[in-house]
């Protein structure tokens, strides 16, 4: 009994120790950490007639670090009492207790225990107890290991309940866990899932979603490092799947930032206003997401053409609005309802664009509007033991894209004016899985995805030479139908997965105004991912080898690159590409849940690369198979305390090359590196601050160079009260202020230099709250969001 009551004091003291000092791991997207103190929080019961006052202070044996949020248990050797205190941001404690004989257990989930024996007669000030890290408990600055479940190659890390979440973010928290950066595990970009839906947001929405999501409202967020293309043929990812909080008695989280910001280089500024709101009880799960906001800028470029050097001024204007609904309603303990809303309004978005020099002189002007709408249903059946469930699943999407164009002053012939085009996109996609016991996963499926447009010209418009422009209307569809099997074999040690897509593709395109051009084929895209894990003390390791058959997304269409590079697609039809063969052997490493490094070699066969030529005075782009290619990859992912809980740094390290041989026996190289660095500091009690930068080595692509590009910024966070945190930054103060890309295309004299300064300063104010049972229930104390960074 008394054992029982020992660790339920100990995880009682964690729940507390968010009102003491908590030291959260930044996330190594650049998210931050946070330092936040209360002066008095033991917990003490009512003490007996004739007690004496005891005090004391708890230490880390290493560095003599006071441990804020340990539990002292006094036991009572003669009545079998116990009484309990729980350190505060100084580590001490203070209890009172009758006279007599005790044993004293000090605990700490990250801590060895520590028991002493004394005898208690008058008020005592008892020797300093100190605590022995526990290394598998801690995982170095990493998720505390008793909340990380492993399965093979894919983990699950207990948001609720888990000291190291208290007070961040989702996005802060998942930065913590090992092998994650930002929206990407081992490398690889990550599809998000709320509750089983995909997030369809770009990725800074996302980034915005995650960061005004508290913990508080989190479940588990369950990682796989590869993740089959159910869904889409071309996408090979890794996958985070967030759950929001389950079975509580009316419990609400709710968060809200707002983040104005000045971008002195450009010249622009942006304001932002998002949160969250959730409500958990024992039969709902409701997560709504919001934002509004908006920004403009201006950015200049300078081209060199044939000797020729032209010059355009941007600005660029946008505001936009966002709401996500996620809700969960279990009927009863087998059997569930999960519904999704997904609204995202863009009621305006201008690109200004002046040209000048050359041959061009004139000024265009571009309107964008656009809305996407999206409705997702699921039906869950629970069965047997852990997580063994049938899921069906159905997600509906919708959205318009108009573009209104205006050239001022073009030369005659040059470009049509104006110039509409008008988009409808849709898509439906339906699954059906079967999950046993985290062991073993079946997915099939089916989707459409469409888009039909148009492009509209002045009726009677002329270029030069007499050719008269029609309105030319455009359809595209994919129909597809999918398997995925994923398993895990000899103790986690094994994983397998293995999936097979079959897609129906087809475009109709009419330029000429009397007739369709209608391009369509039908293929198998085959796909398998093999991994072998090892895992001792801490240490995990994975060999993987991938080989996925798919059809480039980028070939669809026939672009044309204009002379300021950007790249402009002609619906003059579909260009038809065989599938590409890709191979991959990778080699992945995690140490201490703190470091992760990892290297890969591929074989690619069938690789499509743009080929570029001159025609009419244009730069044209087309895509043709370029014979195969090799390449290689390396990345790290590492963090050290300097000094333990004052002064921490993260680095991540990246690097590619890759060589592609040519159909014609040609050979071409390409590489890039990158280096991105971050040191935080705890300044005091309260304050906390970070300094970043980030490094990109001179890259060459096939067909271009590209120059060095580096920045580096400072934050510093506070809390201002219980409920309030204030972050104030400035990002990218120093770069280097412009990017330049040089073309090495035989014949294809051309050069970009990319005049952009994002230097930014701004601030973000968080006010979060949680209640429980009518009471509030937690405190904001952390450098929340994109606060730390510059994410």
């Amino acid at each position: 009994m008394d054992k029982l009551f020992i660790y339920a004091v100990s995880v009682l003291s964690f729940l507390l120790m968010p009102f003491c000092v908590e030291i959260h791991a930044a996330a190594r997207s650049g998210l931050g950490f946070s330092v936040s103190s209360c002066s008095d929080t033991s917990v003490r019961t009512q003490p007996p007639p004739a007690a004496f006052e005891v005090s004391g202070v708890v230490l880390d044996s290493a560095s003599r670090v006071p441990v804020a949020g340990a539990a002292v248990i006094f036991g009572n050797t003669g009545t079998g009492g116990l009484t309990y205190a729980v350190t505060g941001s100084d580590g001490r404690f203070k209890v009172s207790v009758a006279a007599g004989d005790y044993s004293i257990t000090v605990t700490h989930v990250q801590y060895y225990d520590f028991t002493y024996k004394t005898g208690i007669a008058s008020v005592t000030e008892l020797s300093p107890f100190v605590l022995k890290e526990n290394v598998e408990s801690l995982e170095a600055a990493s998720v505390t290991g008793s909340y990380i479940k492993r399965r093979g190659s894919n983990y699950t890390v207990s948001v609720k309940g888990n000291p190291k979440a208290e007070g961040l973010s989702t996005l802060s928290f998942m930065g913590t866990l090992p092998g994650v950066r930002g929206l990407s595990v081992n490398d690889r970009p990550a599809v998000i899932y709320i509750n089983d839906r995909e997030l369809k947001m770009s990725r800074d929405q996302i980034v915005q979603y995650l960061s005004t999501v508290p913990t508080e409202s989190i479940e588990d967020i369950r990682v796989r490092p590869s993740k089959g293309a159910v869904g889409q043929a071309s996408r090979r990812n890794a996958a985070i799947y967030i759950r929001t909080r389950r079975n509580e008695n009316e419990f609400i989280s709710a968060m809200a930032m707002i983040n104005p910001e000045y971008k002195y280089g450009v010249k622009g500024a942006k304001g932002d206003l998002s949160g969250s709101f959730g409500y958990f009880d024992k039969k709902i799960s409701s997560l709504t997401f919001f934002y509004g906001g908006g920004f403009f800028e201006n950015e200049g470029r300078a081209n060199i053409v044939g000797g020729n050097e032209e010059a355009s001024d941007a600005r660029h204007e946008i505001a936009s609005f966002t709401l996500d609904q996620s809700f969960v309603y279990d009927i009863s303990d087998k059997h569930s309802i999960g519904l999704g809303l997904n609204v995202f309004y863009k009621p305006y978005e201008l690109w200004r664009k002046d040209y000048t020099g050359g041959s061009r002189d004139y000024l265009n002007n571009s309107i964008i509007r656009y809305h996407k709408e999206e409705v997702f249903v699921q039906y869950a059946y629970k069965f047997g033991r852990r997580n063994s469930s049938f899921k069906l699943t159905a997600d509906l999407v919708s959205g318009n894209t108009n573009v209104s164009d205006e050239y001022i002053n073009a030369p005659e012939g040059f470009v049509p004016v104006p110039l509409r085009r008008n988009g409808i996109n849709s898509g439906i996609q339906a699954d059906l899985s079967l999950e046993l016991d985290d062991d073993m996963n079946l997915t099939i499926g089916t989707n459409y995805t469409g888009m039909v447009a148009s492009t509209a010209y002045p009726d009677g418009m002329e270029l030069a030479g007499g050719e008269k422009l029609y309105s030319v209307p455009y359809r595209e569809g994919i129909y597809s139908a999918y398997a995925e099997y994923y398993a895990s074999f000899w103790d986690g040690r094994l994983d397998l997965t293995a999936g097979l897509r079959y897609e129906h593709a087809f475009s109709k395109a009419r330029p000429s105004g009397d007739s369709w051009n209608t391009y369509r084929y039908d293929d198998f895209f085959p796909y398998v991912d093999l991994t072998y894990n090892f895992k001792k003390d801490g240490y995990y390791l994975s060999l993987m080898f991938d080989r996925t058959i798919f059809r480039p997304s980028s070939g669809d269409y026939i672009p044309y690159v204009g002379r300021d590079g950007e790249q402009v697609y002609d619906v003059s039809g579909l260009s038809l590409v065989l599938p590409e063969y890709r191979n991959e052997l990778s080699l992945t490493q995690t140490i201490g849940g703190a470091h992760t490094v990892g290297f890969s070699y591929s074989f690619n066969q069938n690789v499509y690369n743009p080929v570029y030529f001159t025609q009419d005075d244009k730069i044209v782009s087309t895509w043709t198979s370029a014979g195969s290619e090799h390449g290689f990859s390396l990345f790290a992912d590492m963090g050290f305390w300097i000094i333990k809980y004052t002064m921490h740094i993260g680095l991540n390290l990246g690097g590619q090359y890759n060589m592609l041989e040519n159909i014609a026996g040609d050979s071409f190289d390409s590489w890039e590196g990158r280096v991105s660095a971050r040191l935080w500091f705890q300044l005091s009690k309260s304050w906390t601050m970070a300094l970043t930068g980030s490094y990109s080595s001179p890259s060459k692509s096939f067909s271009q160079i590209y120059d060095d590009n580096w920045s580096a910024g400072i934050a510093a966070g506070t809390d201002l009260g219980k409920n309030w945190h204030l972050t104030l930054y400035l990002y990218d103060v120093l770069n280097n202020r412009k990017s330049r890309s040089r073309s090495i295309m035989p014949g294809l004299p051309y050069e970009s230099i990319y005049i952009f300064d994002s230097a930014r300063a701004g601030f973000t104010l968080t006010y979060k709250f949680s209640n429980y049972r009518g009471k509030r229930a937690s405190r904001i104390n952390t450098v929340s969001g994109r606060s730390v960074s510059g994410s």
